[in-house]
């Protein structure tokens, strides 16, 4: 569970991000890759209840982008005169000054569009899982059937079997052999056929609501979902959505639309006020 296996430093418990956003490497040689570490974290976390002593970090940090620059964004937060504080994505290179206009928008708003978008786009589809067989192992007993029919019959046409006993023997041990040849043959073909994927009764919807922040982020980047924040004239935050076509997804997620779904442009663009009044009651 800790990030290092996947070679990203941390301090005190939270990944270390340049000005980019990006997580900082410890090696370019970690134990494991890091979105298979992340995705392998999001599994073993889906298998429990989650609980946290504070809330998780962001959700969008990192993976939102600043219209303006490209610069990735993090959440922050700004503590007013009253006490009350409030919680932004801002785009990282604020500090560097290099970013002409830099994006900023309630962390909320931003969250609010986000699950919206994967609501509307994903959400009634089923999520399907991955069938694993065991077609690697019944090859590799596969290949050792074989070459062991292949030592038989060198065996028998170089003349090594003379008396009656050992022909008998020899003959017996063929016949198991290809039949056990010809049943991992059968059995190797029936899997390669049978479906990659089944569905597991639930549908995005129900599997987004299920997911904390961290795992919301993860699912985000296995789907190619982008998040790009810009400023309006009006001064009014404008955030789109995008994921891949279908067709560029359906491979690595199992993403499969039911007969009769009618697909919806996977681009949704939202508007939220620069500033948000609220009245004491």
């Amino acid at each position: 569970m800790n990030p290092t296996v996947a070679g990203i430093y941390t301090h005190k418990g939270e990944n270390v991000v340049d000005e980019n956003g990006e997580n900082v490497r410890i090696t370019d040689r970690p134990l494991m890759d890091f979105t298979e570490w992340s995705e392998l974290v999001a599994t073993l976390k889906s298998d429990r209840q989650v609980r946290r002593a504070t809330p998780s970090r962001s959700m969008l940090g990192g993976v939102a982008v600043c219209k303006n620059c490209g610069g990735r964004m993090s959440s922050n937060k700004k503590i007013k005169s009253s006490g009350r504080v409030h919680h932004y994505y801002s785009c990282n290179n604020v500090n560097m000054g290099t970013c002409p206009y830099p994006s900023r928008i309630r962390r909320e708003h931003l969250d609010q569009a986000v699950d919206q978008f994967v609501n509307v786009t994903l959400g009634p589809l089923p999520v399907m899982e991955r069938v694993k067989n065991s077609i690697s192992q019944a090859k590799i007993e596969l290949a050792e059937s074989e070459a062991t029919l292949d030592r038989l019959e060198t065996d028998y046409r170089a003349g090594r079997y003379k008396s009656d006993v050992q022909i008998e023997r020899y003959w017996t041990q063929h016949e198991s052999q290809s039949v056990k040849v010809e049943r991992l043959r059968n059995e190797i073909k029936s899997a390669e056929a049978a479906p990659t994927w089944r569905e597991t009764g639930r549908t995005y919807t129900e599997e987004w609501a299920a997911k904390d922040d961290e795992q919301k982020r993860v699912f985000l980047q296995r789907h190619g979902i982008t998040v790009t924040v810009g400023i309006a004239e009006d001064e009014s935050r404008r955030v789109t959505c995008k994921m891949p076509e279908l067709a560029e997804i359906a491979e690595e997620t199992g993403l499969q639309i039911p007969e009769g779904y009618l697909w919806k442009e996977p681009v949704s663009e939202y508007s939220f006020p620069a500033r948000v009044t609220s009245v004491r009651k």
